[in-house]
């Protein structure tokens, strides 16, 4: 059947794409559903692709994939001891062979198309859901499977499994290439010896997994717009209330919507201590709930309706409560407390709508919660990762962040042309001598303080500090064009601040020094080292040992620069030729730098 053709005979909705071996179950499906007058249902689907891998040795396919789909269908089931041909017969009916046995052709002039069921449509929901999960184009046979066991819990007695072996089922069908389930963790608190009672899940009437409750059954006609109010109060009191006031208006919401519930409250987990705190309730005042109950709750992670019985707990008991809903407040898997409701009316028993109100209420909150501890996260991060990029100038340390905030800050350097710069306080070692170390340290961080200043006023990032010196580079990590000029400007500017800082300190009576600055354009290697962990900014390359020696050369308060800085900026500098002498390359050309005009 062509493109067009299928869209013709069974629409679609959105944009889901699914394999040929889906398109060709989907067609032989819509045969027995016609023979039985029905609309398509889960079970013509399976029956139909539980026929076709009877048949995948004998059947000639047109789409060479559709055998691999088959075995994976038929291995998910067999991996949990259930054998395909026990299912088809469980599946059929006496006149179901006739129809299944034989391939059918196009079939897009047999009339209207038959359509899907509600189940049927959530299934091919899922399975489109699930392919793209696994960044797959098209939904394939077993990704339809899982999302009819999903769908469809009456398949569980059809199939003869239980809620657990449908669930590890699904999960081989739709995740395949998944890690095994671990035990969740334990919490990190304990019953209290005060509840010492029998177990509530002894009374447990109706229980719900919190982490699928959207999946569940329920009637949406009643639940629907409560549903939506809950959803749209919590996360419009979530992104800028304060959380008490949040969890008690929804407390008193969820109470209005559920009347035959007299008392309701949210406990959440003290992320310090774990004890369960009590955020909100209602009446106020007036606490009726079982910790016991909340902490299974939070334990299983499952809503559960409790009705009174025989055997309660030393609260439920105590406080003459009738039935009650135990929520727990969860995302992706992590508990944040629990919402508690219950009622002292034995004419008002809870219902399956108020444990989905209850459960739906706590994903929501659980969402706002992790959104907060989300942020709270990342602004902490955002505060060491400034703190790191103190070595850059404002601009580039702006720019840097927003590249460590998209993932795009990694590890790798780059081959490029550079102006560096090395200032030495000249010296240092002998007044160090002389000097108490406190009074050391400040004077250092007066004279860095005024110096750092000018290298980022000028764009320029600080490598190091070497003890008395600095290295600092200019073009680098982000290219400038004016890398050179901003590296003389940068020299000049920090030579007045010395001065400055020199006079000001004078005035007080304090030790002052001089420096002397090299200032070198060339190749390097630039970039950030290091691990995932810890990573440095720096520089590498013979252009920075060059730089160093004209450092080492600059006499107090000389600047000097190299032949290739000279090059670049021969018309805006006055300068004076000199020799510098070197261990190892020897005697070099250089110029000392005396003005910067238009500077």
């Amino acid at each position: 059947m062509g493109h067009v053709d299928r869209h013709r005979a069974f629409k679609t909705e959105g944009t889901m794409n699914y394999s040929p071996a889906v398109w060709m179950v989907w067609r032989m499906a819509a045969l027995i559903a016609k023979r039985d007058q029905t609309l398509i249902e889960p079970k013509h689907f399976l029956t139909t692709i539980f026929s076709l891998t009877t048949l995948r040795d004998t059947a000639h396919f047109e789409d060479p994939d559709t055998v691999p789909e088959l075995d994976e269908v038929a291995k998910s089931f067999e991996s949990l001891g259930l054998k395909t041909s026990d299912i088809l017969q469980r599946l059929q009916t006496p006149a179901d062979g006739q129809h299944i046995m034989t391939i059918p052709a196009d079939q897009s002039s047999s009339g209207a198309p038959i359509s899907r069921s509600e189940a049927s449509k959530r299934a091919f929901e899922q399975a489109g859901i699930a392919a793209a999960e696994e960044s797959i184009s098209h939904a394939r046979l077993r990704h339809l499977a899982g999302g009819f066991l999903m769908c469809s819990k009456e398949l569980y007695s059809v199939f003869g499994i239980t809620p657990e072996i449908a669930a590890q089922l699904t999960s081989n069908l739709m995740h395949p290439n998944s890690p095994a389930p671990t035990p969740p963790a334990p919490l990190p608190f304990a019953v209290s010896s005060n509840f010492q009672g029998p177990e509530t899940r002894d009374i447990v009437l109706h229980a719900l997994d919190a982490n699928t409750v959207l999946e569940s059954q329920i009637n949406w006609s009643i639940v629907g717009p409560k549903f939506a109010t809950l959803c749209e109060l919590a996360w419009e009191a979530g992104a800028s209330g304060s959380m008490s006031t949040l969890l008690q208006t929804l407390t008193e919401k969820i109470l209005s919507f559920i009347p035959r519930a007299t008392h309701g409250a949210i406990l959440i987990v003290d992320p310090v201590t774990g004890d369960l705190d009590l955020k909100a309730h209602m009446p106020r005042g007036n606490v009726s709930l079982s910790k016991s109950s909340a902490l299974q709750a939070l334990e299983e992670k499952k809503a559960f309706i409790w009705q009174r019985r025989q055997n309660l707990s030393k609260t439920q008991f105590e406080s003459h409560l009738e039935s009650g809903v135990y929520a727990p407040i969860i995302a992706d898997g992590k508990s944040f407390g629990v919402i508690c409701l219950n009622t002292k009316s034995v004419a008002s028993r809870l219902t399956a709508e108020d444990l989905f109100l209850a459960a739906s209420l706590g994903h929501q909150i659980g969402l706002v919660l992790a959104n907060r501890d989300l942020k709270a996260e990342i602004a902490q991060k955002i505060h060491v990762l400034e703190r790191l990029m103190t070595n850059f100038s404002p601009q580039v340390r702006t720019y840097l962040i927003q590249r460590a905030q998209a993932g795009r800050l990694k590890l790798g350097g780059e081959r490029s042309n550079v102006s560096i710069l090395c200032a030495d306080i000249r010296g240092f070692t002998v007044m160090a001598a002389s000097m108490d170390t406190d009074d050391l340290l400040l004077l250092l961080n007066d004279y860095f303080a005024a110096m750092v200043e000018c290298i980022f006023r000028h764009e320029g990032t600080v490598d190091k500090f070497i003890g008395d010196a600095l290295l600092v580079v200019f073009g680098s990590p982000e290219a400038h064009p004016h890398h050179v000029e901003h590296a003389a400007k940068a020299a000049m500017a920090m030579m007045d601040v010395t001065r400055a800082v020199s006079e000001r300190r004078k005035a007080k009576g304090e030790r002052v020094c001089e420096i002397g600055i090299g200032v070198h354009t060339g190749e390097v290697i630039h970039g950030f080292i290091g691990s995932v962990d810890r990573m440095e900014f720096t520089i590498i390359g013979d252009a920075v040992n060059m730089t160093a020696r004209y450092c080492a050369a600059a006499g107090l308060s000389e600047i000097i620069i190299s032949p290739q800085i000279y090059e670049k900026l021969w018309r805006e500098l006055e300068v004076e030729p000199v020799e510098v002498t070197t261990k190892h390359e020897g005697s070099l050309s250089a110029y000392k730098l005396l003005a910067m005009h238009n500077s």
